[in-house]
């Protein structure tokens, strides 16, 4: 991806999430972003994007339009001299804010490198590097672009990640950690300035680094993941990246709570480790699988990257 490009995601989020008014539609020339409140240009079925200003100004067809589920959709116009390939995977997380205006939940991404068998890590729980260069920068790409990155306390224990921007340009998310048990966090606070939120449903954390809000979990023995997206709705948060791990990215698919995944598909065979999906009963059936409204297959450098919208 073109420098360019990515410094016009950063300033597509940044302006939208500051426009003070409704956002109707938002127009680019590929430097400059432009921002429509006008309702009549409103599509019932998704937002719309357009990258010609002459277009734009007229307020006539658009060129793209953008699902609430992050999809994004060809409508017409030349579109050849566009990267649609880095307009399909980050152009929803700049506009967020606006597809999600109106629901209780943030757009949600799951995202996994894993092995040709569907492993994103070995049985020691070591997972550090299955992806390439190119999906490690990826990674870093959603980052500065959601608001929130999602990670479980085995992950937090195994990984000791930093969660943080290093490899683009843009701003550290806020780091959330799920789970009772009281790992510690200096992975996370030695890293960055930013907030870092843990989710617990047992009154014995004690951090004086995060952000801790407990929620109740008496029917259940894991804390309910709507609970956790509308909290972080209601803190201003618009989008989030799941970072795992299998337990904790499983837990929001099955809740229904997972708009896209992702998975990045290594050139390796592990024969056994840590699934990335793991099943709450058996599926007996192909009927019983998981299924997707569309889906899409990218090249990643020399491997080959899986996304999925649910």
């Amino acid at each position: 991806m073109k420098e360019s490009l990515w410094q016009l995601f950063l300033d597509i989020k940044q302006k939208v999430q500051s426009y003070p008014n409704v956002i109707h539609s938002v127009g680019t020339d590929g430097q400059d972003v432009f921002i429509n409140s006008d309702k009549e240009n409103d599509s019932a079925n998704g937002f719309v994007v357009c990258f010609d200003v002459n277009t734009f100004n007229k307020k006539i067809e658009p060129t793209f339009l953008l699902t609430a589920n992050g999809k994004l959709e060809k409508l017409n116009g030349n579109t050849d001299h566009l990267d649609f390939h880095s307009l399909q995977l980050y152009l929803p997380f700049c506009l967020a804010s606006v597809i999600k205006k109106d629901q209780e939940f943030p757009l949600i991404l799951s995202h996994f490198a894993q092995s040709l068998d569907g492993y994103i890590a070995a049985t020691n729980g070591q997972s550090q590097w299955i992806g390439n260069e190119e999906n490690l920068i990826h990674s870093h790409r959603i980052r500065a672009l959601c608001d929130a990155v999602i990670i479980g306390n085995n992950t937090l224990l195994n990984d000791k990640p930093k969660l943080n921007v290093r490899r683009v340009k843009g701003n550290d998310p806020i780091r959330v950690v799920i789970g009772n048990k009281n790992h510690c966090t200096q992975s996370l606070t030695g890293s960055s300035i930013g907030q870092i939120i843990r989710f617990s449903s047992d009154n014995i954390i004690k951090d004086s680094s995060v952000d801790v809000v407990k929620i109740d979990c008496k029917e259940q023995n894991y804390i309910p993941t709507s609970s956790i997206l509308k909290t972080l709705y209601q803190k201003g948060v618009r989008s989030v990246l799941i970072e795992g791990g299998s337990t904790t990215s499983s837990l929001f698919i099955k809740e229904g709570n997972t708009d896209i995944v992702q998975y990045h598909i290594a050139p390796i065979l592990l024969g056994s480790g840590i699934p990335n999906y793991n099943h709450s009963h058996t599926i007996t059936s192909i009927d019983e699988g998981l299924h997707f409204e569309h889906y899409h297959f990218n090249l990643m450098g020399d491997q080959i990257m899986f996304t999925g919208y649910l």
